[in-house]
């Protein structure tokens, strides 16, 4: 394949997505922010935490269409959040 055919399918992929998560962004960024609220409420974020928010995420089909960069830059908010 060559390039222009890899930014044709990048850039259908992302239209894909973008109706996939469409509506649902701020049910992405409540459920990542109670997560969070949980993970910290014992004031530190074990690994293990980290990695059930992202695999809850990531196997619910209510979150479909969502990248672990999408889900990973909203936790990071939260985590910046609780550390200050």
């Amino acid at each position: 394949m060559n390039k222009l055919r890899y930014r044709e399918l990048a850039k259908d992929k992302s239209e894909i997505e973008g109706v996939a998560t469409a509506g649902k962004e701020e049910l992405m960024e409540a459920m990542v922010a109670a997560c969070a609220a949980i993970a910290f409420a014992d004031g530190s974020l074990d690994i293990r935490e980290r990695r059930r928010i992202f695999t809850l995420l990531q196997t619910h089909p209510s979150f479909a269409g969502f990248s672990h960069a999408d889900v990973s830059g909203e936790f990071a908010r939260h985590d910046t959040a609780f550390a200050e």
